[in-house]
Order: C-alpha cells, then sequence, then structure tokens
C-alpha cells in the first residue's frame, strides 16, 4: 500500500461545485480500493467525516495525473441507509 499526497480537484454533484482540496489518499492496487482522509472535511458537508471508503470505477493514468472515477459510500454517516454518490477526481502528485 502506497500513501502520497496529492492536490486535486473534486466535481461533488451533492454540491454541485468544483473545490480544491488537500487530501491524504492510501491506494491499494491489488483491491482497488481508495481511502480518503480529507484535511478540509467541510467541504463534503459531513462535519465528523474521516473516511470516505470509495470503489475505483474507471483509471486512465495520464503523464501529468490520474483521472479516476469512484463512486462515495455514506453508509453509516447521517443516516442508517446507504447512499451513493458518483465523483470524478482529478488529482496530481507533489
Amino acid at each position: 500500500m502506497t500513501i502520497s499526497r496529492m492536490h486535486f480537484w473534486i466535481k461533488h454533484s451533492m454540491l454541485n461545485k468544483k473545490t480544491f482540496a488537500d487530501f491524504t489518499l492510501r491506494f491499494n492496487k491489488a483491491l482497488y480500493n481508495i481511502y480518503v482522509q480529507s484535511h478540509f472535511l467541510q467541504i463534503l458537508s459531513f462535519s465528523f467525516v474521516q473516511y470516505l471508503h470509495t470503489k475505483v470505477i474507471l483509471v486512465e493514468n495520464k503523464n501529468f495525473a490520474q483521472i479516476t472515477k469512484i463512486d462515495l459510500d455514506f453508509s453509516g454517516q447521517k443516516s442508517k441507509k446507504s447512499h451513493y454518490d458518483s465523483s470524478v477526481l482529478l488529482f496530481k502528485p507533489y
């Protein structure tokens, strides 16, 4: 498992806007899972969210960035019912 810090734009349909944020990502290539810990928790409107379990749907490697489409699973966050939302992350290592 590799841990890296990246800057990326996140377009979140719940907010319907682009927000620039600094995240710490843990990427497990074998399981195709990404664990995202936000340093700016308020951008997702969940003040107590620490980790979002995400499953990679599509990963396209570029020389300058990775374009990743994911589903966000908000189960256990503010509701007993699972909520799925789709986002596209465009991030670049630094």
